[in-house]
């Protein structure tokens, strides 16, 4: 018996009616892109933390967390039933760390992963882009992980965490680095994550588009389009422009003195 973890409920969908359907799958809803990763992630305290943080900063209640999240991966702590366990995940910044995080998470000595992107020489496209037909082709293809892949995704994690790129930069110079995806997803994102003054330089795009938006709506549609590699999707936008009241005007016609000082200051 395999179990399959999916990368969202999108995915689901389209798995549900591919002819993988009937396997049993779980799916991941976390989103380790954001937030403190205080700790191990195989210990109590770090989900904690992570339900904290989207209590107090999201306002996800601690009883949709519960649900949505922990109780969805409670069978990640009892594996020995599978003889496999299927990761499926796709190029972006918010599913690589995602898939870091579930590989640091498991204990299995047989794990594959599905890792979409580029395939059929196209622009990059997620799971949800490709029909439910494509998914037992994805599945034929999966790439099965050896215990070097398991340790460099432990040391990528734990650079992560730390955000230490020169130690992220010296992982991927691994012989054996079979993550296709993972390089220039991480790189690209902790370059834009380097905090200034407490502003990113994604929070710095939201305030340069800001100037010239005319809803919160035009300014995540504007971002979800500029972000390429970065996955976020609406929440983590809308979180963050309202992490940015005191720069951006209460009724989205550009930004206050204090956001437009910021821009000049960068």
């Amino acid at each position: 018996m395999k179990l399959h973890i999916l990368n969202g409920d999108a995915t689901l969908s389209l798995f549900e009616k591919s002819e993988l359907g009937q396997n049993q799958r779980i799916v991941w809803r976390e989103m380790l892109v954001e937030g403190p990763l205080n700790g191990s992630i195989q210990q109590k305290e770090f989900w904690d933390t992570r339900k904290e943080f989207f209590r107090n900063v999201l306002d996800i209640p601690e009883n949709d967390y519960n649900q949505k999240v922990l109780d969805e991966i409670k069978i990640c702590h009892n594996l020995g039933q599978f003889r496999e366990v299927v990761l499926w995940f796709e190029y972006d910044s918010f599913c690589q760390i995602n898939m870091l995080g579930v590989l640091n998470l498991i204990d299995h000595d047989n794990i594959s992963l599905i890792n979409v992107g580029d395939e059929d020489g196209l622009p990059f496209k997620g799971l949800g882009q490709f029909g439910a037909e494509r998914y037992s082709e994805f599945f034929q293809n999966r790439q099965f992980l050896s215990s070097s892949d398991r340790d460099i995704a432990g040391r990528l994690w734990n650079a992560y965490r730390k955000k230490d790129l020169v130690k992220l930069q010296e992982i991927y110079t691994a012989p054996s680095f079979s993550f296709k995806y993972l390089k220039e997803s991480v790189t690209s994102l902790l370059q834009l994550s380097k905090v200034k003054n407490g502003l990113d330089m994604i929070d710095l795009k939201i305030l340069e588009i800001a100037k010239s938006a005319v809803s919160q709506k035009e300014i995540v549609r504007r971002m979800l389009k500029w972000q390429e590699f970065l996955g976020f999707g609406d929440m983590q936008y809308v979180w963050r422009i309202k992490k940015l009241s005191n720069f951006i005007k209460g009724d989205f016609s550009g930004l206050t003195p204090a956001g437009n000082q910021v821009l000049k200051n960068y």
